[in-house]
């Protein structure tokens, strides 16, 4: 017993020990949460005297719509040993709870009936001695309602992990159940929604580069009042980056969609799962950063043009306007640095299921010169080069019956390109095989050029 007590101590003291050590926790907290929201929430915090107060301000337009500038006091219980939220052993708990109502724009709850004063928002945390941030965030039951607009969601709950030293972890976000309706616009009713986030790597520059995304529902209920259509679909949205080495990364997306019922198959021409996946492989680590910093420029930029034109400042809209066109240039050496001749490819798979099974695949490497001069020019250079920005294979084959469902007239113009030898008709599904090299279209072992295609077509 004594040997237990006297290890007790010696643990308690070297844990303190590496508490005062790491005492800036807080601020690795608040970089992990501007890295993670990728700039569309800016968080600030002050200390007080149970913790401290953390500030939460949207960058983004569409969540100011929804949230206001507003704060949450959130109170510390320093380790070694804590006891709130619950009794472990870390170097602080941290916990919150207040009224959902406290962080909303005021126009969402004007002329609006709610239950957003009795519901709470309930936040803990822990900061383990291994360096780990562990947090869930929970939003009770939210019902919101008026004459022409309706809300209604079951409990909303987010957990995550994260290392406040690489920022590297994961968080989740579960919905069970989410009605929204507008009058005589739109009606939505989900089920089973979810959002993964998660950051594979040490960020560059605060920017969360090698990361992942995805958001899905196992069902989806769309109602439009006005053109009288009912969709019921299940839909999974995955976006993933991955590092190659120090130059380059290879990017995913993956999104897969089917019809849950059979007026949503009508309404769909048929289609009853829909498989995209696209992969950019090699894309150059400079250039998505330069992307990532741009579209922050442009955020600010736009800000700065509403908060001008509230004021009826000319001068400001006027700098704003020279400075959108010198954002726009900087278009150019992005694009040189994210497309790297020989090196990026993209690989296209889209499966299309109805009756019969139909497909798309591209298989491409860029071959690209560097672009030069402004963005205009760029565009030109593009343009002109068209079929020779890349080389590579592609394979088609389409059900001949979805043709005829989506556009029937587009029947007349596969059946000529049947007849001049392009495309093959095989129990019923169009096939088309050929590539792409040094600017010409390769179909049946002979190459042409864009005005040769049109001509032996036409």
């Amino acid at each position: 017993m004594k040997k237990f007590a006297l290890v007790s101590i010696i643990f308690i003291l070297f844990a303190t020990n590496i508490y005062s050590k790491n005492s800036n926790y807080i601020d690795k907290i608040i970089n992990l949460y501007n890295i993670s929201s990728g700039g569309t929430i800016e968080y600030n915090a002050t200390k007080t005297k149970d913790g401290y107060k953390l500030f939460i301000t949207p960058k983004d337009e569409f969540l100011r719509s929804i949230f206001k500038k507003s704060f949450i006091d959130i109170k510390v219980d320093e380790g070694p040993i804590v006891s709130s939220p619950h009794f472990t052993i870390a170097k602080a708990g941290l916990s919150s709870k207040g009224l959902i109502s406290t962080l909303l724009n005021p126009n969402i709850l004007k002329e609006s009936n709610s239950s957003l004063n009795k519901s709470h928002y309930i936040y803990e945390g822990i900061v383990g001695f291994s360096k780990s941030l562990d947090e869930s965030f929970i939003l009770e039951p939210i019902y919101i309602y008026s004459n022409n607009f309706e809300l209604n969601s079951s409990k909303i709950v987010s957990k995550s992990s994260f290392n406040l030293d690489t920022f590297i972890g994961k968080k989740s976000i579960n919905i069970d159940k989410l009605n929204l309706k507008e009058s005589n616009i739109v009606d939505i009713k989900a089920k089973g929604l979810k959002i993964y986030f998660s950051i594979n790597d040490k960020p560059i520059d605060n920017i969360a580069l090698f990361s992942s995304i995805e958001f899905g529902a196992k069902k989806l209920n769309y109602i439009t009042k006005d053109r009288k259509k009912d969709l019921n679909i299940l839909f999974d949205i995955k976006e993933e980056t991955k590092k190659v080495d120090n130059k380059f990364l290879n990017s995913n997306i993956k999104f897969y969609s089917k019809a849950l019922d059979m007026p949503t198959i009508a309404l769909s021409k048929g289609i009853k799962e829909l498989n995209l996946n696209i992969d950019f492989k090699n894309l150059g680590i400079e250039g998505l950063l330069d992307f990532y910093k741009l579209q922050k420029e442009y955020d600010k930029l736009n800000q700065e043009i509403r908060e001008a034109s509230k004021q009826g400042d000319n001068l400001a809209i006027q700098k704003a306007v020279l400075k959108n066109q010198e954002l726009t240039n900087k278009m150019v050496p992005m694009w040189n640095h994210l497309f790297i001749k020989d090196k990026t490819k993209i690989v296209v798979n889209i499966g299309l299921k109805s009756i019969k099974d139909s497909y798309i695949k591209l298989d491409l490497v860029y071959r690209g010169k560097p672009l030069s001069g402004d963005a205009q020019s760029a565009i030109i250079s593009l343009m002109s080069e068209q079929l020779a920005l890349f080389d590579g294979d592609f394979d088609i084959a389409i059900e001949q019956d979805l043709i005829n469902s989506i556009n029937p007239l587009s029947i007349m113009m596969f059946d000529l390109l049947k007849s001049k030898g392009f495309i093959r008709l095989k129990d019923g599904v169009y096939y088309i095989k050929g590539s792409l090299r040094g600017g010409k279209i390769i179909i049946n072992n002979k190459s042409y050029t864009l005005p040769e295609l049109t001509k032996a077509i036409f």
